[in-house]
């Protein structure tokens, strides 16, 4: 006996066998669909252990767990400002200073919520985390016997830390620089906070070194050299108002004052062959 069932949709009678491939039919489209939705969702996630060196110019990351990472849009780019209130930067703390050492710092691991800005360069620039975040952020630090000088027939050249893939170099004692007691070279960032470590207003001309291994103090005379938008090396003396995490930087410059060498600001402004001089 052949058994007929109503088809509401249609208005029809359809065989009951017609009528379950037509519902299986339709789950598998539904399915499909589900599947293919999920593909491009994805499509835009990677898997890293450790943070990618470099990318294309002015990316930024978000690490979903400690191995895989998505690349951020513009407009989610857009969205995430990196204010103070609600984040902070990621870098070394706490550190073991040792005058007979030299501080080797890698770029911290992973984890869950973990935001990695790149620069105009495509280098790192800043490394980001939520205040609140309740992940363990691992600071990847060694010391190296300090028998690395910056010239071999100058033993006072001694390397007080060298830190990012740039790479980035503190010396302290160089007595070709006169009386300037640290000398540093590397790679110049820019940051836009609006105040410094001594709840001072920043202002054009000021600066911010690295917080842990530059023992630059509050307010000196930074003499910072970059090379300006045409090639040539510019000097200017800086203020230093600020400290930051600078993972891959020498020295941070605050906003406009990137024009004194031609530049205008962008927060992924990124440049090279920096250097600085200061008691």
């Amino acid at each position: 006996m052949i058994t007929y069932t109503y088809d509401y949709a249609t208005k029809d009678y359809l065989k009951k066998e017609e009528k379950l491939w037509k519902e299986k039919k339709k789950n598998l489209i539904a399915v499909l669909s589900f599947l293919s939705l999920l593909s491009m969702s994805n499509v835009n996630i990677f898997a890293k252990e450790s943070i990618p060196n470099s990318m294309s110019p002015n990316t930024l990351i978000k690490y979903t767990d400690e191995k895989n990472y998505t690349i951020l849009n513009e407009t989610e780019k857009k969205n995430n400002e990196f204010n103070k209130d609600t984040f902070k930067e990621v870098g070394s703390s706490n550190l073991s200073i040792d005058d007979s050492k030299v501080i080797v710092a890698n770029y911290p691991d992973p984890c869950k919520g973990m935001y990695v800005k790149y620069g105009s360069d495509g280098l790192v620039s800043k490394i980001y985390i939520l205040k609140d975040s309740k992940e363990n952020v691992t600071n990847n630090v060694s010391y190296q016997d300090k028998n690395i000088t910056r010239g071999a027939s100058d033993p006072s050249y001694t390397l007080i830390a060298k830190w990012g893939s740039y790479p980035n170099r503190l010396y302290k004692g160089i007595k070709h620089y006169g009386d300037y007691k640290y000398y540093g070279k590397g790679r110049a960032t820019t940051f836009s906070d609006q105040k410094g470590t001594h709840d001072n207003y920043l202002v054009t001309g000021d600066i911010a070194l690295q917080k842990d291994y530059d023992p630059c103090a509050y307010n000196s005379d930074v003499i910072v050299a970059l090379p300006r938008t045409n090639g040539s090396i510019e000097t200017h003396v800086m203020k230093k108002r600020d400290i930051g995490s600078m993972p891959n930087a020498i020295v941070d410059i605050w906003k406009n004052g990137v024009s004194y060498w031609g530049y205008t600001y962008n927060s992924s402004l990124s440049i090279g062959n920096a250097t600085i001089q200061h008691n």
